[in-house]
């Protein structure tokens, strides 16, 4: 009889990074979708005990989490339920992290350089990875924004005007970013790896894209307010150390866009 192989389980594929992989996720790929009720793999993370896994589960990506200021502890007991699966099944597991971690770095940062959250959910995100510290199989990846999950482009979809910050040297802000098939393009690769990855890793296609020219990519009218003091220009993730695992492209504006609406963005517009 010949065994199923299911590929990596993905946790919270239901919420909007989930679904915009989900759109683009090769059809030949082999995956299965956490959900907490139904499907093949049903599972409430945060209500149920860890259940076993099917034979054919090659890793573990986890992508459940809450922005949800009530409820930011969840990343915590989210991360330790994945890591405890992985750890029983004896699988690597991706842990889905953030840039907001870094804090409001003036230069690109690695991921040898201090984390200095200061939103309470950049400090809910690094709880969650002190929490999986030094458990060898877990590597949380900091990923930047992921183009049509993000929330200059969610605003970009309900509005019909996006107001940016503009800075004194007449630029505005700029961004890491990820489109949705380059992220899943990513994980593919990073779960599919034998030798050991680093315990913590950026995500993101290389080089900042001006907010801007996001916007004028996916022909949303936009203007300028003055920026004021709590305004971030820049936030630059160096991906030396996933680029020399993975080949990753370029962030252009109008390749993440393009991106963003193959994985479903803008269809209401």
């Amino acid at each position: 009889m010949t065994q199923t192989i299911y590929g990596p389980l993905i946790l919270g594929g239901s919420g909007r990074v989930g679904r915009a992989l989900a759109a683009q996720w090769p059809k030949d790929g082999p995956v299965l979708w956490q959900t907490r009720q139904g499907g093949p793999f049903a599972w409430d993370i945060l209500a149920a005990p860890v259940p076993d896994l099917p034979h054919g589960i090659t890793g573990i990506i986890a992508l459940a989490g809450t922005t949800d200021p009530a409820r930011l502890a969840d990343n915590t007991a989210l991360a330790l339920a994945a890591a405890d699966l992985g750890a029983r099944a004896d699988l690597p597991v991706l842990l889905a992290s953030s840039q907001a971690v870094y804090g409001r770095p003036d230069a690109p940062v690695s991921e040898s350089d201090p984390a200095r959250p200061d939103t309470p959910y950049g400090r809910a995100k690094h709880d969650m990875e002190l929490a999986v510290a030094g458990q060898s199989h877990v590597t949380c990846l900091r990923i930047a924004n992921v183009a049509g999950c993000d929330g200059l482009l969610i605003n970009a979809a309900r509005q019909d005007f996006v107001t940016l910050d503009q800075f004194p040297d007449g630029t505005g802000p700029r961004r890491a970013y990820i489109g949705p098939a380059q992220l899943g393009h990513v994980l593919r690769a990073l779960i599919a790896r034998a030798e050991p990855l680093p315990q913590v890793l950026n995500v993101a296609q290389p080089g900042l894209v001006q907010m801007a020219d996001v916007l004028d990519a996916a022909d949303v009218q936009w203007g300028w307010k003055t920026a004021g003091a709590g305004a971030l220009p820049a936030l630059d993730l160096d991906c030396a150390a996933l680029t020399a695992l993975i080949r990753v492209p370029a962030a252009t504006a109008q390749g993440i866009v393009a991106d963003a609406r193959a994985s479903g963005w803008g269809l209401s517009r």
